[in-house]
């Protein structure tokens, strides 16, 4: 019973002390111009220091060398005289400007890396996903997609691709619904979205690559020329996979198919890859 009243009695005593507290409308930044004076202040007089220097060290060298340099002087004299035109100043013109702007935590944006698992070429990766993926935060007012690259390899292929997403903030709510999204979009095993240092899995497709040697192509190319070999290709997959892009190297071609399975791919290209000219030459190879 005693402990309750003492506590009672210092709560009410704590009430009135801040009744009695009066808070001014606005906070003098005393320190800030204090220190930024005394930074101003120490720069001139060693603007100071520096000119007197100067002419000392002419007159000390006209003593003892019998050489006399003109422009040391007048140079000495110039900086000392702005070294001492600063003291005369108050404040520092810097300090004078400065204006404090307070921002909320809230206010900042966050950003989260999208690494697709994906060799795609920047068209292609804007239409298959940055695009679709901006309109999609936007409608729900998470953020937006700021930008985009990709990782080359040593053959300047496409490793990997990634998306600059910059959310209001990151919560499992946005996190969750921008993996979903992506793997909706068509986003392959492999991928990662990194969050503040933690690289978190996503993507469902598995990918497959049909590799071409381009000198190896006939010489009259009408019947393997790149739009018909893409149409029945398509054409072949249709219903378990589809194409993303394409790649021109050196020395070979690729084309890179998407879908939920690899070896359905596989199995529906096996037998025509067979009938493509040279095709001891071609390859198949998994790649997500």
């Amino acid at each position: 019973m005693s402990r309750d009243v003492h506590s009672e009695n210092g709560k009410n005593r704590r009430e009135e002390l801040r009744s009695k507290v009066e808070m001014p409308d606005q906070l003098e930044e005393t320190e800030l111009l204090v220190g930024g004076t005394r930074a101003y202040r120490r720069n001139a007089l060693m603007m100071v220091f520096a000119g007197l220097f100067m002419i000392i060290a002419t007159v000390l060298l006209l003593i003892f060398t019998d050489h006399f340099f003109f422009v040391l002087p007048f140079v000495g004299l110039y900086v000392a005289g702005l070294g001492v035109k600063k003291l005369t100043e108050s404040t520092s013109p810097e300090v004078e400007e400065v204006e404090e702007t307070t921002k909320e935590p809230n206010d900042e944006k966050k950003m989260i890396i999208a690494r697709l698992n994906c060799r795609i070429l920047p068209l292609d990766r804007a239409r298959l996903f940055r695009i679709p993926l901006d309109n999609l935060l936007m409608e729900q007012g998470y953020g937006e997609v700021d930008g985009s690259g990709s990782q080359l390899s040593a053959q300047y292929e496409v490793a990997y691709c990634c998306l600059d997403i910059v959310v209001n903030q990151i919560n499992d709510e946005i996190i969750q619904f921008i993996k979903t999204r992506l793997e909706d979009l068509g986003s392959p095993k492999g991928s990662l979205l990194m969050v503040n240092y933690l690289e978190l899995p996503f993507g469902r497709n598995e990918g497959l690559a049909l590799y071409l040697k381009d000198h190896d192509l006939p010489s009259k190319p009408q019947d393997y020329e790149a739009n018909h070999l893409f149409r029945e290709i398509q054409q072949l997959v249709n219903g378990v996979g589809s194409i993303y892009g394409c790649w021109n190297g050196r020395e070979e071609s690729a084309l890179y198919l998407y879908g939920p399975s690899f070896e359905a791919m596989k199995e529906r290209l096996a037998n025509y890859v067979q009938t493509l000219p040279l095709s001891q030459k071609a390859r198949l190879e998994q790649i997500a």
